[in-house]
């Protein structure tokens, strides 16, 4: 069925702001950007983005190796994305909801890693700074987990899950 009704024609993003509410939206979100750049889970995300990138630029051609490596750089990419969303989030159910995925790439990361020194191209000091900055980021994590449960909770979760 097609929907006939519609009304998004005549819709202009700017219609009903003047210059300067767009200017002062521009700055408040120059300034929540640069407030999460400076958190330190959102730095230690990036920190392990930094490493796979590396690992991935010394690693040698073998396909195998490289696909494992994509799916490394692309749980990283996912965890890094969601801890700059949630650290710009003010309500409890999404800040748990990003959590959860959160946790959940960086305990894959956490794990796969040990797969890491199969391949035998790759000098076991970037394995072992990679375990590293993955526990680092396990403990800001924690610190951060304690922070989201002190939030209030003014949205009920649909679903029953995040609740308090």
């Amino acid at each position: 069925m097609i929907n006939d009704d519609d009304d998004d024609d005549d819709f202009e993003f700017n219609e009903e702001y003047s210059e300067e509410d767009m200017e002062e939206a521009r700055k408040q979100a120059e300034a929540e950007d640069l407030e999460t750049s400076k958190h330190p889970l959102f730095q230690q995300s990036k920190e392990v983005l930094n490493i796979l990138d590396v690992i991935c630029a010394v690693s040698g051609e073998d396909e195998t190796y490289s696909a494992f490596l994509d799916t490394l750089r692309h749980a990283a990419e996912d965890m890094h994305v969601k801890v700059s969303a949630t650290l710009m989030a003010n309500t409890y159910v999404l800040c748990m909801q990003n959590a959860a995925i959160i946790r959940d790439n960086a305990q894959y990361l956490r794990l796969a890693n040990h797969t890491l020194s199969a391949f035998e191209d790759l000098d076991p000091k970037y394995i072992e700074m990679f375990r590293s900055e993955m526990e680092k980021f396990r403990m800001l994590f924690r610190k951060w987990a304690l922070e989201i449960r002190d939030m209030d909770n003014e949205f009920e979760d649909e679903w029953g899950l995040f609740v308090k």
